[in-house]
């Protein structure tokens, strides 16, 4: 039912065919009872405390032993927050914005993003390694990055759900609701031209992120309070605070893994076989680096990257001619 509504030219993609093998083959052998208690068990997972209290104990003792789960759970209060901020999280901070952020300076903000995006330009245009055409990829998806910083600009990117009547004696049903307009509203975007600047993530989470698939960096509201970012602070400190994780996101974008898709989000190599070959053997000089340091440098080699191009390319926005640099502002550029 659910493929017969997705238009016929639609790719799936199967990150895990073996679960799906076996999934498969399940349903084709289980007897149907059986099937039947494998579905109601995944129905009521979520719920069993508030119809059976003595196998949730169970089932919470078991996730605390062997999933390493909190020894006690939250109180009512905190659980129901949660439930609603999971659903409403979107349509609570589009109510909240206003009230806790009144005045915030957006258009600083962009700035400070942009001149941390111009430095990385710079940087690449200066590069002495790369090939001719890979610099010229570089720099052209640094250029096109889709910056989506503090909030939604536009209705449609907050991506609510649609208004509905919830009833507040039936917890349970108002959740099945809310999972079935999303389910719904997923299928009917299958179906249209997709919206690029729409938003994954409310915007007062603390976080932000670099998507390779939209060459999209998404810096929300809830990451832009001090020490991060403080309207108060100078340019210089910005730019050693936040600016630091622009350019750490934006790095992503020309590293390693970034390098395998191109200005469009489009699955593309554009680096070539030398590149790749004196990246590895630069890139190797911080695993070697961090493992004299008592860490996996493998491991956290593409963090490690993003770490240093960060710093970098934020501290050339800050001082595009270091020799006329104050001591004091590069004091304050490394402390912010």
């Amino acid at each position: 039912k659910i493929f017969a509504a997705l238009p016929k030219n639609t790719k799936l993609r199967d990150p895990a065919p073996e679960t799906l093998k076996f999934a498969s083959e399940a349903f084709a052998s289980m007897p149907l009872e059986q099937l039947k208690n494998v579905f109601l068990f995944r129905e009521l997972y979520g719920t069993p405390d508030d119809s059976n209290p003595e196998y949730f104990q169970v089932l919470f003792g078991f996730l605390q032993r062997q999933k390493g789960g909190p020894k006690e759970r939250p109180d009512r209060q905190e659980r129901c927050t949660e439930a609603v901020e999971d659903t409403f999280g979107m349509e609570l901070d589009a109510e909240l914005i206003p009230i806790l952020f009144p005045k915030f300076p957006s258009d600083r903000m962009e700035k400070v993003a942009e001149r941390v995006r111009a430095s990385i330009v710079s940087g690449l245009e200066k590069n002495t390694w790369l090939s001719q055409t890979a610099k010229a990829e570089a720099i052209r998806k640094v250029s096109k990055a889709d910056l989506m910083l503090v909030q939604p600009k536009r209705e449609i990117d907050w991506h609510f759900l649609p208004v509905m009547t919830y009833d507040v004696t039936k917890p349970l049903t108002n959740q099945k609701r809310a999972l079935q307009a999303q389910i719904d509203r997923e299928l009917r975007e299958v179906k249209s031209k997709r919206n690029r600047r729409e938003w994954s993530m409310s915007p007062l989470t603390v976080n932000a992120y670099y998507s390779p698939t939209n060459n999209q960096f998404v810096l929300p509201l809830g990451i832009l309070q001090f020490p991060v970012f403080d309207p108060k602070m100078s340019d210089v400190e910005n730019l050693g605070a936040i600016g630091v994780i622009v350019g750490h996101e934006l790095g992503h974008g020309i590293d390693d893994s970034g390098s395998k898709y191109d200005h469009q989000g489009r699955v593309r190599n554009w680096k070539t076989a030398e590149d790749k070959k004196d990246f590895d053997a630069r890139a190797q000089k911080f695993v070697d680096l961090f493992n004299g340091y008592g860490h996996n440098g493998e491991l956290t080699l593409g963090e490690n990257i993003g770490d240093h191009e960060g710093v970098t390319f934020a501290f050339d926005a800050a001082f595009p001619d270091a020799s006329k640099a104050k001591p004091e502002d590069v004091q304050k550029f490394f402390t912010a």
